[in-house]
């Protein structure tokens, strides 16, 4: 029939609307078969690195990265002995990058008053450089 028009069907928005709790389903679903697959290499009867490990490794840490780039050289050690390793390679990093002493090292000490601007002799006419208060 030519000229009969299509039916109108009306669709409740409801029904077009996804559910959120299926779209979270479908997401940790995923997440979970592709991370079933991974798996970490066996371990073996040995010594692994402990703590003393852990703080040469943590000093290192600059030179194992830039040797991971172009070799088969790990940043961390696997297997290691645990939270021994990971407080050491922790303390490592930290002395080697600077740690929080980094920060403060940067910051200029303002001089009181009663200091010479020039050199912090605390003085109002300082022997030292030759700054006076009368300048």
């Amino acid at each position: 029939m030519l000229g009969s028009k299509p039916k109108e069907v009306s669709v409740n928005r409801q029904q077009r609307k996804s559910n959120p709790m299926i779209g979270s389903m479908v997401i940790v679903s995923t997440l979970v078969l592709v991370l079933g697959c991974a798996h970490q290499p066996l371990l073996g009867e040995g010594d692994y690195p402990g703590f003393f490990f852990g703080i040469l490794h943590g000093f290192l840490i600059l030179f194992s990265l830039i040797a991971s780039l172009f070799t088969d050289v790990r940043v961390y050690a696997f297997p290691n002995s645990g939270a021994w390793y990971d407080f050491g390679y922790f303390i490592g990093a930290a002395i080697f990058l600077g740690g929080a002493a980094s920060g403060s090292r940067n910051q200029h000490r303002v001089a009181s008053e009663t200091e010479c601007p020039n050199c912090g002799h605390p003085f109002e006419e300082c022997s030292n450089c030759g700054w006076s208060s009368d300048d």
